[in-house]
């Protein structure tokens, strides 16, 4: 949940509230994009260099 927390924005330093709803939200919503991006890459991607 810490690492959602902080995809969302919140840092967790000492003086930080909790993350509430909104960041726990926008953290969901990068994280969920970042796992359909790597599923497409990886899928149809392959394992391509520039250069070989």
């Amino acid at each position: 949940m810490r690492m959602v927390a902080h995809f969302g924005g919140h840092r967790g330093r000492k003086h930080d509230h909790p993350p509430g709803h909104q960041i726990i939200w926008r953290g969901y919503n990068k994280l969920t994009i970042a796992t359909v991006g790597h599923l497409v890459c990886s899928k149809w991607g392959g394992n391509r260099r520039s250069g070989n």
